[in-house]
C-alpha cells in the first residue's frame, strides 16, 4: 500500500502560514466578491501554498515491499575450525533453497577485513566460497558495516552473523547499535559448539569446463581434514564408479589430481566423495562438477604439396582427432562451410594458391566464432609464401619477416628485364586471385614486369644495394647500382623502358655479373625475367661463373618460351626457377623471390628447440628432438613464446585473437627440417 514520506519534514511547518493568510482574508470587506468567488480563490490559493510546502519538504510516494534482502557474514578467521564452517556453508545453501520469489540474498566473508563474496542476487544457489580474508583477527564491526552498506533501500533487511563470537578488534556492538537505528535485525549462528573433534570434507571438485568425447581429463580434489588419517577416495561419473583409491590424509588441505576419460556427448556430472572413520559430519563428503563433452574435434589441413600435412593427420588421428586434408583452392570460401571444423591448419602453403573469399571468411572464422588457426612452415610458408600484409599475419601471433634488421645481412640485387618485343604481347589472362589489379586483358607483359620491380624494391632497406639491366639485343643500365634506392626511385627510372629488339639473355646476365663483382654484400642474388622467345644460345657457363663468385641467380619465365632451358639456368646458378605461365603471377614472385633471396627469412641449420613458458600444448613431453630448419619471423608483443631456437626466434608461440586462438609452427612436418620429429 502507498504511503508519503518526506526528505525535509522540518519544512512541513510552513502549512502554519496558512492561518495569518485565512485571517487577513476573512478580515478583508468583500463588497464587490460574490461567495462563490470569495471561497473559489480563497481555495485556490490554500492549495497553492500547500503544494509549495509539500515540495520543500521533498514529498515522496512509497509503496511498501514484501521483498527481502538477507546479507550472510561469515567468519572466516582461524578460530572458526573446518567443521563449523562447512556447517555455516550448510546452513547458508538451506536458506538460500527456502528463498522466496524476489528476496536477495548476499554472502561477506571476515577476519580482519571484511570481503563481499557475493553482491545481493535472487540465484537459490552456493558455490564455492573463494574469498579469504586475513584470519588472524576478527573483526565483526567491519562485516557488519559493509553488510548493510550491500542493502538496497528498496527491500526489507536483515543481518545473519554465523561467527564464534571471538571478536578481537573493531567494536561489534557500535556496528549493531547502527543497524538498530535503520530498524534492521540481525541474527546470530553461533559457530563455536560446532567443532565435533574430527572433521573431513571435500571443499571441491575441479574440472574442465569443455573436453572432446575420448579425451582423458584432469579432475583435482581438495579434500580438508582436521586429523591425520587415511580415507577412501571415489570418483563417479554420475553414478558409474570411475576410481576408487585409498589416500593419506594430512591435518590442513590436500589436493588429489586424477585423470579420467571423457565419454559420451553432452554434459557429464563428475563426483569426488570422501569416506573416513573419524567424521563429524558426513553431509559435507562431497562435490561435483559439470563437464560438457563435445563430439571429436574436426581439423582441416590445407596443403599445396602432396605430402606435407601426411604426418600431421597421423599425429592428430592418434590423438583421437579427425583431420582432413584439402588442396587450397578447396579451402571454403563461406563461414558456413568454414564452421564445420574446429581449426584450420595451413601447411606449406603460399598465399598466391589460397582463395581471397577464403582469407577473408577466415577472419572472421578465428575471431567471431572463435575457431583455430595453425601455420606450419616450410619453404612456401611464412614471408616466403608472400603472408606479409595478409588477415592471416594479422591473426598469427608471429610477423612475417624478421624485424631486427641488424641480424638481417646487407644484399646487392640485380633484376635482369627482358624488354624485346615479344615482351609487348599483351597478357589477356582471366582474372588472378591475388592481383586483381592485373586481372583484366590490355596490359603489355613489359608493364607488369616494371609494376613487379617497384613492389619488390619496397622489401628492400637503405643499407640494401639494387641494380636493374634491361636488355634486347644489347643490354643497359635503368638504374645503376644504388644503395638505399626507393621505390620512387626505380619506378621513375624504369618508367620509359619500351619494348623492341630481340632477345640476348647473355648480354643482360653478363652485366649483372660485372656489377656485383664490385660490390661489397653479404648476399649477391640475380633475378632474371625473360619470355625466353628468340633466346638461341646457351648461359649456362655464366650462370656457373656466378655462383663461383657466391651469387646466386634466379629464372623467372614469364610465358611459355624455352621453359627447360631457363630451369636448367636457374638450377646451375644456384636459385629459383618460376614457371610463370600466368603473367599476373610474376609482381607476387618478385615479392616472394626478394624476401627469399634476403635473408633470415629461412634459417637452416641444426638446433634444439628450447621451452620459453609453460603451455599444454607441451602437456606429457619431456623434451624434444633436433630440428634442422624454420621460417624466420618475429614474435608480437602480446603473444606467447613457447619453443624458440638457439637465437631466440619463434619456433613455437601462440595468442588469443578476438574469441578464438592461433598457432604458428615455424619449423616443417614433413620431413626437410623436422626428419627426426617424425620419427620421434
Amino acid at each position: 500500500m502507498p504511503y508519503l514520506s518526506f526528505i525535509y519534514p522540518e519544512a512541513l511547518w510552513l502549512v502554519l502560514l496558512l492561518v495569518p493568510f485565512w485571517l487577513l482574508a476573512f478580515a478583508t470587506p468583500r463588497r464587490y466578491t460574490t461567495p462563490v468567488r470569495f471561497w473559489l480563490s480563497l481555495g485556490i490559493r490554500t492549495l497553492v501554498v500547500l503544494l509549495l510546502v509539500l515540495s520543500l519538504a521533498g514529498t515522496q510516494l512509497r509503496y511498501r515491499v514484501d521483498n527481502l534482502t538477507t546479507v550472510f557474514l561469515v567468519d572466516g578467521s582461524d578460530s572458526v575450525s573446518p567443521s563449523a564452517r562447512a556447517s555455516a556453508e550448510a546452513f547458508i545453501r538451506d536458506a538460500l533453497r527456502e528463498m522466496e520469489e524476489g528476496d536477495q540474498a548476499a554472502i561477506v566473508v571476515f577476519g580482519d577485513n571484511a570481503l563481499v563474496e557475493r553482491a545481493p542476487s535472487t540465484i537459490a544457489a552456493l558455490g564455492q566460497i573463494y574469498s579469504v580474508p586475513t584470519a588472524d583477527r576478527t573483526d565483526i564491526q567491519e562485516a557488519v558495516q559493509l553488510g548493510l552498506a550491500l542493502i538496497p533501500d528498496d527491500t526489507q533487511k536483515r543481518l545473519v552473523l554465523l561467527s564464534d563470537g571471538g571478536e578481537n578488534t573493531g567494536e561489534a556492538r557500535t556496528a549493531a547499535q547502527l543497524a538498530a537505528s535503520r530498524s534492521i535485525p540481525i541474527d546470530i549462528i553461533d559457530l563455536s559448539s560446532r567443532d565435533s573433534g574430527d572433521e573431513v570434507r571435500v571443499t571441491s571438485l575441479d574440472a574442465p569446463g569443455q573436453v572432446r568425447d575420448g579425451q582423458e581429463i584432469e579432475l583435482v580434489a581438495v579434500v580438508e581434514s582436521t586429523t591425520e588419517q587415511q580415507g577412501v577416495l571415489r570418483i563417479f561419473a554420475d553414478r558409474v564408479v570411475l576410481e576408487e583409491r585409498i589416500v593419506d590424509l594430512q591435518p590442513g588441505t590436500n589436493e588429489f589430481r586424477l585423470r579420467v576419460p571423457a565419454e559420451g556427448q553432452g554434459f557429464q556430472r563428475y563426483r569426488a566423495r570422501i569416506e573416513t572413520l573419524a567424521d563429524g559430519r558426513v553431509q559435507n563428503n562431497e562435490a561435483a562438477a559439470l563437464v560438457q563433452v563435445q563430439g571429436m574435434p574436426r581439423v582441416l589441413l590445407v596443403e599445396e604439396q602432396a605430402g606435407d600435412a601426411r604426418n600431421l593427420q597421423d599425429a592428430l588421428r592418434a590423438a583421437n582427432i579427425e583431420a582432413e586434408i584439402a588442396r587450397p583452392e578447396a579451402l571454403p570460401t563461406s563461414l558456413t562451410a568454414l564452421s564445420a571444423f574446429d581449426a584450420v591448419v595451413l601447411v606449406n602453403v603460399p598465399v598466391r594458391s589460397l582463395p581471397v573469399k577464403a582469407i577473408a571468411e577466415l577472419l572472421a572464422y578465428v575471431r567471431d566464432l572463435g575457431r583455430g588457426l595453425m601455420m606450419v612452415g616450410g619453404t612456401e610458408s611464412y614471408g616466403v609464401g608472400g603472408y606479409g600484409g595478409t588477415p592471416v599475419e594479422e591473426m598469427l601471433p608471429v610477423y612475417m619477416d624478421v624485424r631486427n634488421q641488424l641480424d638481417r645481412p646487407n644484399i646487392a640485387l640485380v633484376f635482369v628485364i627482358d624488354k624485346s618485343g615479344s615482351m609487348d604481347a599483351c597478357h589477356c589472362a582471366g582474372p588472378n586471385r591475388a592481383m586483381d589489379q592485373f586481372a583484366e586483358g590490355g596490359v603489355p607483359k613489359i608493364d607488369i614486369a616494371k609494376e613487379a620491380v617497384v613492389l619488390a624494391s619496397d622489401l628492400l632497406t637503405p643499407r640494401d644495394t639494387l641494380g636493374v639491366v634491361t636488355f634486347d639485343t644489347r643490354a643497359s643500365w635503368t638504374l645503376p647500382a644504388t644503395q638505399g634506392a626507393s621505390s620512387a626511385d626505380v619506378a621513375d627510372a624504369i618508367s620509359d623502358v619500351r619494348p623492341e629488339g630481340n632477345t640476348n639473355v647473355r648480354a643482360g646476365l653478363q652485366a649483372a655479373e660485372d656489377m656485383l663483382a664490385g660490390v661489397d654484400a653479404n648476399i649477391k642474388h640475380v633475378i632474371l625475367l625473360t619470355d625466353g622467345w628468340g633466346e638461341g644460345g646457351s648461359n649456362l657457363d655464366i650462370a656457373a661463373r656466378m655462383q663461383e663468385q657466391g651469387m646466386t641467380l634466379s629464372v623467372v619465365a614469364a610465358g611459355s618460351g624455352s621453359a627447360t632451358y631457363l630451369e636448367n639456368l636457374a638450377q646451375t646458378g644456384g636459385g629459383r626457377f618460376y614457371p610463370a605461365t600466368d603473367m599476373a603471377e610474376v609482381p607476387e614472385i618478385f615479392l616472394q623471390e626478394t624476401i627469399v633471396a634476403a635473408g633470415n627469412y629461412i634459417v637452416e641449420r641444426p638446433f634444439f628447440p628450447a621451452i620459453a613458458d609453460e603451455s599444454p600444448i607441451l602437456s606429457g613431453l619431456d623434451g624434444l628432438p633436433i630440428l634442422y630448419g624454420y621460417n624466420g619471423t618475429t614474435l608480437k608483443d602480446t603473444a606467447q613464446s613457447i619453443l624458440v631456437a638457439d637465437d631466440q626466434s619463434p619456433v613455437l608461440a601462440q595468442w588469443q585473437y578476438g574469441l578464438g586462438r592461433t598457432i604458428a609452427w615455424t619449423s616443417d612436418t614433413k620431413g626437410q627440417w623436422g626428419s627426426d620429429l617424425v620419427t620421434w
